[in-house]
């Protein structure tokens, strides 16, 4: 008997991957709110840059995460036309081989189509 491979499925790498992405984030976000913090503290020139610096990031971290979450929509989209293409074709197979069962008997028992 012949084993196929066995491949790893996608999605958990995906969503160990989005978990990551997250943590990434939110570390960011963790560091932006020092930054806030200390531009809050600070007075002058070093308040004017910390802040230019603060908002340039959380515009960052605002495109990061639409991004992810239009990652995460296309991704649940396609497993969900994944899902239905499959169960599809299980229902194809299943009414053929239904089929198949029932011309089987009826050959055997010498029914339909034998002269």
């Amino acid at each position: 008997m012949t084993e196929r491979s066995k491949r790893k499925p996608a999605a958990p790498a995906m969503g160990r991957r989005i978990k990551e992405l997250e943590q990434r984030l939110a570390h960011l976000e963790t560091m932006l709110a020092e930054v806030r913090a200390e531009a809050g503290r600070s007075s002058g020139a070093t308040r004017a840059r910390l802040e230019r610096v603060a908002e340039a990031v959380s515009e960052r971290i605002a495109r990061a995460r639409d991004a992810l979450g239009t990652s995460l929509d296309r991704l649940s989209d396609a497993l969900t036309i994944s899902r239905e293409r499959v169960e599809r074709e299980v229902g194809l197979l299943t009414r053929g081989l239904q089929a198949g069962m029932r011309a089987g008997r009826a050959a055997y028992r010498g029914g339909k189509g034998q002269s």
